[in-house]
């Protein structure tokens, strides 16, 4: 299907669990991938797939521009559209308006985050639950955890190069459309359930901005990895190619707290 978009026809595809009875909970899934990769509506059909069964809820995707088409805000103001749409079809869509939710892994967490302040800034419904991990809350990438961590997982070159390729120019690191942890304010923000990795670059931002959630009186999950790189809570086993055991013993609990927020009404 295609939706209206600030610069066109936006292509977005929707899951649908296999047994539905009545409206049904949705997540918006803005994708990971440093605003450029995972470009296409197939490139992340597993992992939807996924969610949706693990969930019990819809899954939707919006084919946002990425940064070698088109620089920042254009990534976010996609994916607050998809939203905008998604909330004024629910009926239509057979989606439970009060049960929608929005997440994605590292850039796209960034994404998800901007939209739920978009969404609360223009006093329309917010996001039932944030699902962000692995996450990007500031792309000034300045933090002790850059230092520490800078040649390990995702590395330090890489975050600034995809940072590069995304925005204007640095003067766009202190926009909150791009920073989210430079927000005025997150009060009022949706309830976030928030993992990093111990041994990740982004540790340090996401620690920070939960602590504002917190201090802010969001209800905010926060889950740090011990020892566990960047993306380890989706974590394969290069040997078996099966999860790792940390992601095999964590995920059933972010998948059941989902569950409550956008699952199947009990």
């Amino acid at each position: 299907m295609e939706i209206p978009g600030p610069a066109g026809p936006l292509p977005m595809r929707i899951y649908m669990p296999e047994q539905q009875s009545g409206p049904v909970g949705l997540y918006l899934h803005t994708h990971g991938g440093g605003w450029a990769g995972f470009d296409g509506l197939d490139a992340c059909d597993t992992q939807n797939s996924s969610y949706a069964l693990d969930w019990g809820c819809a899954v939707a995707q919006v084919d946002h521009r990425v940064s070698w088409k088109a620089k920042f805000p254009a990534q976010v103001e996609d994916c607050f559209a998809a939203y905008q749409y998604i909330l004024a079809n629910a009926d239509t869509l057979g989606i439970d308006q009060t049960r929608i939710g929005i997440g994605g892994g590292c850039t796209g967490a960034n994404i998800a985050t901007v939209v739920s302040l978009m969404a609360r800034n223009a006093n329309i419904q917010k996001p039932a639950i944030q699902w962000l991990w692995t996450p990007v809350f500031d792309t000034r990438n300045n933090t002790a955890s850059y230092e520490e961590f800078a040649n390990y997982s995702l590395t330090r070159d890489v975050a600034e190069a995809v940072t590069r390729l995304y925005l204007r120019s640095k003067e766009d690191t202190f926009d909150w459309r791009a920073s989210p942890l430079l927000a005025p304010s997150v009060e009022g923000l949706s309830p976030a359930i928030i993992w990093a990795g111990e041994w990740e670059i982004l540790r340090d931002e996401s620690r920070a901005f939960a602590a504002r959630l917190r201090e802010a009186g969001v209800d905010v999950t926060y889950i740090e990895g011990p020892q566990q790189p960047h993306a380890g809570i989706y974590g394969i086993n290069p040997k078996s190619g099966q999860p790792t055991r940390y992601s095999r013993e964590t995920l059933p609990k972010i998948n059941a707290l989902m569950r409550q927020y956008i699952g199947p009404r009990t």
